[in-house]
């Protein structure tokens, strides 16, 4: 049987402005690093087999 998930601490104080901040930020990612990830999404996407009907 699967152990349980527990349920995700709320963020107060000064965890929760750190972490507003840091979600703010912009981080600049590199030409290659986008290329690596659609590359990663096309593979994916070409291997899943989705139905949404």
């Amino acid at each position: 049987m699967a152990t349980p998930i527990k349920e995700t601490p709320i963020l107060t104080g000064n965890d929760a402005k750190r972490f507003i901040q840091r979600m703010s930020e912009k981080r600049e990612i590199s030409e290659g690093e986008i290329v690596r990830m659609r590359r990663n999404y096309e593979l994916i996407m070409s291997i899943a087999d989705f139905d949404y009907e």
